[in-house]
């Protein structure tokens, strides 16, 4: 009897599904105290939407596009920074610093996921953004809710307005609002130290 019940629970075991991998946020820039102190600095300056000091530590040659000259003036005019209260460069860049950090060879990146995600194809991968994140049938807040997934990964599929279709490892397939995932395609922040001074080298998205 206990050897057939041995074999029953090593069968149902053997049928359960894989927990997913997930990819909660991480920071690994507190190992860095000078980092820290800029991050700091950076994040008051964001809560202030203060232009001119922003502007004071972005790197001279900081990438802010695949296709035109990399520089201060251009990212300043596409972020329309000479009318800082409407620009939309705050909230991207407060999503990125609240989204943990990798430090690598003294370089940092903000989201975490940006050095530390899922590999695959940017066109195809996503990460979903958030904790118990409904899952629904349908692009609309109102469709039924058909799981809820933490920080895992997701093949993209369609896109609906402000939703994604998404499909999980386990085959499971449905509507995520775009607040809640990230992409390799999404913002992305890096930063460098310069004659013993952080600058944010680029600030960028595409591929």
């Amino acid at each position: 009897m206990k050897t057939i019940t041995g074999l029953l629970l090593a069968t149902s075991l053997a049928a359960s599904p894989a927990a997913a991998k997930q990819y909660p946020p991480r920071d690994d820039c507190v190992a860095d105290a000078s980092f820290v102190a800029f991050r700091t600095s950076l994040a008051d300056i964001v809560k202030r939407k203060d232009a001119k000091a922003l502007l004071a530590v972005v790197a001279p040659d900081i990438e802010w596009s695949f296709g035109d000259p990399h520089g201060r003036a251009g990212f300043a005019k596409e972020w329309k920074l000479a009318a800082p209260a409407t620009s939309g460069l705050w909230e991207e860049l407060g999503r990125m610093l609240a989204r943990g950090c990798s430090l690598k060879d003294g370089e940092a990146s903000a989201p975490y996921w940006y050095q530390n995600g899922p590999s695959g194809e940017l066109a195809d991968i996503a990460l979903i953004n958030g904790e118990r994140v409904n899952i629904r049938e349908a692009p609309s807040k109102t469709a039924k809710v058909v799981r809820t997934a933490d920080w895992e990964s997701v093949t993209i599929g369609d896109e609906a307005k402000d939703w994604t279709k998404v499909t999980f490892e386990d085959g499971t397939a449905g509507y995520v609002a775009n607040d809640f995932l990230w992409s390799g395609y999404s913002y992305r922040a890096l930063f460098d130290k310069r004659g013993g001074k952080w600058l944010m080298t680029a600030f960028i998205a595409g591929d």
